[in-house]
């Protein structure tokens, strides 16, 4: 039969085996609802990048219908590049850029840019054939920046408030 004080250092040992096995057991048992936690951000993570993707593939394919120059610049495609939609496709048409003198043609709709038989499209990157009243107002894209005539040239219109 064992002795008191021997049982007794018995129980102590095996309180502190029982209290490092239940420590241990709670430590794994946080480490594994942090895990859980993590897997459940990292999930909700590519769900989000996956709906970007899809909703970015949409808004290009929604803008590139209308100006494709335009739903080019949304995706940070190098100057020059327009997108073009059919259908849910989307296909990249390069230019070569070439700087051109403008001139511009006084009309009864305000001054039209001209340059030869053409004047530039809406979208400011393109020539359209040439319409004496093609572009109404004062008003004009080119390279996709407004700007007015005055003074008989054509200036860039400075934003007074700037949207980020």
């Amino acid at each position: 039969h064992l002795s008191k004080p021997l049982e007794e250092d018995i129980e102590k040992i095996a309180d502190i085996i029982r209290a490092e096995i239940s420590g241990a057991a709670h430590s794994q048992y946080a480490r594994d609802r942090t895990s859980d936690g993590i897997n459940g951000v990292a999930r909700e993570i590519r769900a989000l990048q996956c709906e970007n993707r899809v909703l970015a593939h949409k808004t290009a394919i929604a803008t590139a219908q209308h100006r494709g120059w335009l739903a080019a610049s949304y995706l940070n495609l190098p100057t020059c590049r327009k997108l073009i939609a059919t259908g849910e496709s989307i296909s990249v048409s390069q230019c070569s850029p070439k700087n051109s003198t403008i001139t511009t043609e006084i009309t009864s709709c305000g001054p039209q840019p001209k340059l030869g038989d053409y004047t530039l499209d809406t979208e400011g990157w393109e020539l359209t054939p040439y319409n004496p009243c093609y572009w109404h107002k004062n008003f004009v894209n080119i390279n996709d920046r407004a700007h007015f005539y005055k003074n008989s040239s054509w200036h860039p219109i400075v934003p007074g408030v700037i949207i980020q």
